[in-house]
């Protein structure tokens, strides 16, 4: 397992890391974007089963953002936990 140094620690607790700022980097270059919609065609039924596919694919997004979301605020909320994310995502696991 990495450990960090106790300089890079402070850097990381005080949010003072290499990566530039928004600021500080370039405006990204506007290139032409393209969409071409086109109708779908279904019967009733066929519409009926999509919309259900649909309206669970929505709701499991929702339940896995929010769970997502939950775990982030409980591990910011913890000085530990959130220096041991750290060392996981330095040595390459996460």
């Amino acid at each position: 397992m990495y450990v960090l140094t106790e300089e890079e620690q402070a850097r990381q607790m005080t949010g003072k890391g290499t990566k530039s700022t928004k600021e500080a980097r370039e405006p990204k270059k506007q290139t032409p974007t393209f969409l071409l919609e086109l109708p779908l065609v279904v019967n009733p039924a066929q519409a009926k089963r999509l919309r259900a596919h649909l309206e669970a694919g929505r709701q499991f997004y929702n339940a896995l953002l929010s769970e997502g979301q939950r775990r982030l605020r409980q591990m910011r909320a913890d000085p530990e936990g959130f220096c041991y994310f750290v060392q996981l995502a330095l040595v390459g696991v996460l």
